[in-house]
């Protein structure tokens, strides 16, 4: 459905320093890419000029370099950035006789699968780009800029920072005082320099079962032919308010401080225990993460020997890790892209409409997303068994 119309590899702008850098921090990731897409309203396809997009990627590149290398392994499973300025894949496709309004609130399956980059995981490490896009034009006007960045270099909040460098280049406009500039010095971030001495010789006493084996699973409720299937529920601003009052109502801890957030609200609304307890220990998971901990997680990871076993046990069931069949019964991992600043991805176009993930192929997985108009609105993409999805949707509107 959708075609392949030409193909680039671009490069950075100006020379750029060719060295490799590693950080603790990515070690636990997976060299698969993170896939999401943005959606743009009809417009004037003459306005969407393949080149300046090429151009502008270019001169974000020499900013962002590390973005134009390669992932090469190091000792003991371990990989950092060789910043060679291979370069990053550039696609433009179109789809004939389909429109965004075809896409159904943009479930992430079926078409919108075919919105991002391939990315070909046959190929050696050294030889996969670590940034991958892809121009789709419909035929009613409307466009998408699908994004396939290896998780195993970055992390969202730099994603997102480098995408809006580049619309802005590609609108035409200098980058100035306001944008914010990377930091390229990933070994602020390594355990040894962080810490002195022995003071975190024992991880300060976190036991980290974040990366241990993940919790049993209780029996199996689906079939051996089960079929996972991905949803968007939509809650409106004052369905949010009222899951947020609820999780205080029902939380019974006096001694709460600080108001819930909305994603602890809805992830504990998601859990479907009670939901103020539910929100409370998401509350907790999240305090729970300073600055010791981190140091403390950056010692742990740095002692790990067998990295493939601790990126199993951390992304499981991600179908990248687990090849066997659903088990029917998952647990639930909640990801929140609530605080992404997608509004400046304004490529001269117009600001997006919609943004969100493209695939989920782990069972149980869940993205938070809100809207950019400031409505309060929240979509809730999960992955479950089909068999079980009417009556997942059915509770999870009950009460609010």
């Amino acid at each position: 459905m959708v075609s392949i119309q030409s193909s680039y590899t671009v490069t950075p702008s100006e020379p750029t320093p060719e060295v490799r850098l590693f950080s603790l921090c990515e070690q636990i990731k997976l060299r698969t890419h993170a896939p999401s897409f943005y959606a743009y309203n009809p417009t004037n396809f003459d306005k969407i000029n393949i080149h300046n997009l090429r151009d502008a990627l270019s001169k974000a590149l020499s900013i962002y370099y590390p973005f134009a290398g390669r992932l090469c392994w190091t000792q003991g499973g371990r990989w950092e950035i060789h910043c060679n300025a291979k370069g990053a894949l550039l696609i433009e496709a179109s789809c004939k006789g389909k429109t965004l309004e075809d896409l159904r609130d943009f479930v992430p399956n079926g078409l919108v699968t075919q919105l991002i980059p391939n990315i070909d995981y046959s190929a050696p490490l050294e030889d996969t780009p670590i940034l991958a896009v892809q121009l789709t034009r419909f035929s009613c006007g409307g466009v998408t800029v699908g994004v396939a960045m290896c998780r195993g270099a970055l992390d969202g909040t730099g994603g997102m920072r480098f995408i809006n460098t580049w619309a802005k280049l590609a609108r035409g406009e200098p980058l100035d005082e306001s944008d914010q500039y990377p930091c390229h010095d990933r070994t602020e971030l390594n355990s040894r320099k962080m810490s002195t001495g022995s003071e975190f010789s024992d991880q300060n006493g976190h036991d980290h079962s974040e990366y241990g084996a993940p919790p049993p699973w209780l029996g199996s409720l689906g079939t051996e032919d089960a079929k996972v299937t991905v949803e968007v529920m939509k809650l409106t601003g004052e369905q949010v308010k009222k899951l947020k009052m609820k999780a205080t109502s029902t939380n019974g801890n006096g001694e709460m401080t600080k108001p819930f957030s909305s994603f602890e609200a809805i992830a504990g609304h998601l859990w479907k225990s009670v939901v103020g307890f539910a929100a409370a220990k998401v509350k907790g998971a999240i305090a729970k993460v300073d600055d010791k901990f981190v140091r403390s997680a950056l010692e742990y990871i740095d002692n790990v020997k067998d990295m493939n076993l601790i990126r199993y046990n951390f992304h499981y069931p991600a179908k990248s890790v687990h090849k066997g069949p659903s088990k029917g019964n998952p647990n639930l991992f909640v990801v929140s892209w609530m605080n992404f600043s997608y509004e400046h991805a304004d490529f001269g176009w117009g600001v997006p409409y919609y943004f969100g993930p493209v695939y989920m192929d782990a069972e149980g997985k869940a993205f938070c997303l809100n809207k950019p108009n400031g409505d309060g609105m929240v979509h809730v993409a999960i992955s479950l068994d089909s068999a079980h999805m009417p009556a997942f949707k059915k509770i999870f509107y009950e009460d609010i």
